[in-house]
């Protein structure tokens, strides 16, 4: 991979400037020396303003379009009284002055290295981080865009989504990027939320492994080997069932819920190494999560001895005092949070002086500002950003773009497509007869694939649209047209006039319905999900269902694929659709996915890490429910969602046999368990294995069912696998009466599949 010379130029610049004659080397600056002692020494040369500074993060732009970012819902950013606050040369000014520490919104890589070389010349020579929400992909200019999170949970590898973090670290080092915010590890549980696409579904189990994954994915071991990025868990806690399923809205929870069920993915992340948490937007209980200290300081920091730090969503602190109504001016908000466990500003300019003055008047305690400074400085010496914190830039199809990002997308895509319908198996369409298929939906041909956090202005020359996947990998007996009806979700009166038509000589319509969360400049219109763009409902947007309907009275056999980021109420179409796939937003090789799921060259696997109601009287239909919840019928329709978590069809069949189970274990032993799994359909499939747990009788009330393993194998036909599952005895515990994790003495009832086996806990 080339340097630039520019670059080249950089990188020896830097190196002058931190060891030319200096024949007293700092110990900060001594690479043989261990980070510790490097942090400690740093630590204790700099400033009250300096440390301040390393808490701050700018996210001043050098794009004219971005450098008034002074609103934010509705409310001015108190930094705009600052005449200065949106002029780049000042945030240039700041990190030379060592007032930023840390900051994001860069123009391209150059800007990245003009901001790092900028921070060489401050007096300690501090490097930034550079921050970016990385969440399934950079989202910048000419990067790879895999599937969003929703869809990586439901192809329940643990193993892919960590290689595709790792290709994301790389790409977003090559930007200059050396933090995400990412991954999102708060559970979904109501899909009128637009940020369940972000998240890994609605299980607590599946959303620790599958954020561990990316945590692992993204620092490595402890930030070792090349290419490496921080990452960030959101939302502490409980933001994925908020009030009327908008961002921002309070929530209401006990302890009990928010450890059995909001706690365990951050615990299991944190105990990856996740370097940073970011608090939720909303109150708990009257408690705005950034002025929480029970959670911030005496759950995460005490109780699980997380070590990195705490970053405010965007203006969160400021929203102590505009939004929650705290207190009634910024000091005491940055105070509150501060004292609460913040560690990081996130953003605007307006925050050295206040909390200064805060510490000499000893409101905050000089020791809670150098524990948090360590934690940043810790990190970007685990980076190695103090050796070279400068990018090499982009270069397509080495660091960006890369034949293996790509097929990582693909292979990702087509392991978490879910096939939810396949009546009469008129899946897969094969060559063996000629046949015609036309292929139409507002989201066909839409970037709408991609999902939200994405940015780019015109990513179609490395995206595979679904029509051009059709088109472009269809047998040679089948004839593929495409019917563009706009890409909007209020399709035009027109396009239902010229549908009978065009739909003539069609064996099968393939319908690509949906939404979109994209987010790019231009798109906004077209917005249906994603940060912000709550629902009031469930149903699809605008006119999607009609333009179903005026194509299924044609009566030919009709596809349906969905490209959505949550999920959506899709009733008429499991009565009226011959088949349907849960596509998710695929990504930037959607299209080859589905093409080839569609003609059988691939045998669909995923299964539905979020359950889909049926209504919006079905929201709180999460699988792992406890005993009562459909104790009493609704008065009208059904109970219970319209697809369960973990369903999901194949064009194999699975018969599970011999669920072998210890009889009985003492208390606080792991649990060993096999399973059989034979394939008795005449074609090589994916299975994902499954396996839940019930407490039969217990002091506290447990859920139904819960997940506590998962594996997923290839079975080619007639074939049969024993497959094994170690359990660990803290997976049995439970919160007893006196918010004590315990495990009870009694009989375990353990699931897979269809098949039950009992397990009795002994003293």
């Amino acid at each position: 991979m080339g340097v630039s010379l520019k670059n080249m130029v950089w990188i020896i610049i830097s190196l002058i400037i931190v060891t030319a004659c200096n024949k007293d080397l700092p110990v900060y600056l001594d690479q043989t020396a261990s980070v510790d002692k490097r942090v400690n020494d740093l630590l204790s040369r700099m400033t009250l303003e300096e440390k301040l500074g390393q808490m701050n993060l700018d996210w001043t732009s050098a794009l004219e379009s971005q450098k008034k970012e002074i609103f934010t819902d509705g409310e001015e950013d108190p930094g705009a009284k600052n005449e200065s606050a949106n002029n780049y040369q000042r945030l240039l000014d700041d990190i030379r002055d060592g007032k930023v520490g840390i900051t994001r919104n860069v123009e391209d890589w150059e800007d990245s290295n003009r901001r790092q070389e900028t921070a060489l010349q401050s007096r300690l020579k501090i490097p930034l981080l550079i921050a970016q929400n990385a969440v399934h992909g950079v989202g910048v200019e000419e990067t790879s865009v895999f599937p969003v999170n929703l869809a990586m949970a439901s192809s329940f590898d643990t193993c892919l989504t960590r290689e595709i973090s790792e290709m994301i670290a790389i790409e977003a080092r090559s930007w200059g990027f050396n933090w995400s915010f990412s991954p999102t590890v708060d559970i979904a549980r109501d899909a009128r939320w637009g940020r369940c696409g972000e998240t890994f579904g609605e299980d607590p189990f599946l959303c620790g492994e599958m954020g561990r994954a990316m945590v692992i994915g993204f620092q490595g071991n402890n930030f070792s080997g090349e290419n490496r990025i921080a990452s960030c868990l959101k939302h502490f806690v409980a933001g994925g069932r908020p009030l009327n399923g908008l961002n921002f809205a309070p929530v209401e929870y006990t302890e009990r819920s928010l450890r059995e069920d909001f706690f365990p993915p951050f615990k299991r992340c944190v105990e990856a190494g996740a370097w940073s948490v970011m608090p939720a937007h909303h109150d708990i209980g009257g408690i705005p999560c950034h002025a929480n200290s029970w959670l911030l300081l005496d759950i995460l920091k005490k109780e699980w001895g997380f070590q990195g730090a705490v970053v405010t969503d965007w203006m969160d602190m400021e929203r102590l005092m505009t939004l929650h109504k705290l207190t009634d001016n910024l000091q005491d908000a940055f105070t509150l949070g501060i004292n609460s466990g913040i560690d990081i500003h996130n953003n605007g300019q307006i925050f050295i002086e206040p909390v200064k003055a805060s510490i000499e008047s000893g409101e905050i305690e000089i020791t809670r500002i150098d524990e948090a400074v360590k934690a940043i400085l810790k990190v970007k010496f685990q980076l190695g950003l103090f050796e070279n914190p400068f990018a090499t830039g982009p270069v397509k199809g080495e660091n960006v773009l890369s034949e293996d990002a790509q097929e990582l997308a693909y292979e990702m895509a087509a392991k978490s497509i879910v096939l939810l319908e396949n009546k009469n198996k008129v899946l897969p369409i094969s060559g063996n007869k000629s046949a015609r298929i036309l292929i139409t939906g507002p989201y066909a041909h839409s970037n709408a694939i991609l999902g939200d956090w994405i940015r780019q202005s015109d990513p179609s020359p490395w995206v595979k649209y679904i029509d051009e996947g059709l088109k472009e990998n269809a047998p040679d007996n089948i004839d593929v047209e495409y019917f563009n009806c706009g890409q909007s979700y209020q399709i035009e009166g027109k396009y239902f006039e010229k549908i009978n038509e065009a739909t003539n000589d069609a064996d099968y319509v393939i319908l690509v319905v949906g939404g979109s969360d994209y987010r790019a400049v231009g798109y906004e219109e077209y917005r249906t999900g994603g940060e912000n763009h709550a629902r009031q409902s469930i149903e699809l947007a605008g006119n999607q269902i009609e333009y179903a309907k005026k194509i299924k009275a044609i009566n030919k056999k009709l596809i349906v694929a969905l490209i959505n980021g949550r999920p959506l109420d899709i009733s008429w179409f499991k009565e009226n659709a011959d088949a349907i796939l849960e596509c998710w937003n695929p990504g930037m090789e959607g299209g080859r996915a589905v093409a080839d799921i569609i003609y059988g060259k691939l045998n669909p696997s995923g299964k539905l890490a979020i359950s889909i109601p049926g209504s919006i009287g079905q929201l709180h239909s999460w699988y792992n429910h406890k005993p009562s919840t459909w104790f009493r019928d609704f008065q009208f329709g059904e109970t219970g969602p319209l697809y369960e978590f973990g369903y999901g069809l194949s064009y194999s069949e699975f018969e599970y046999s011999n669920l072998i189970v210890p009889e009985n274990l003492s208390s606080g032993m792991d649990v060993n368990i096999s399973v059989n799994i034979k394939n008795i359909s005449a074609s090589e499939g994916e299975e994902i294995a499954l396996l839940y747990i019930n407490d039969q009788i217990s002091t506290v009330v447990t859920p139904t069912k819960k997940l506590v393993g998962f594996h997923r194998l290839k079975l080619d036909a007639g074939e049969t696998k024993k497959i094994s599952f170690t359990i660990n005895s803290s997976q049995l515990e439970l919160w007893n009466k006196e918010m004590k994790s315990v495990i009870e003495p009694g009989l375990f009832t353990f699931i897979c599949d269809t098949l039950t086996a009992e397990l009795e806990i002994i003293k």
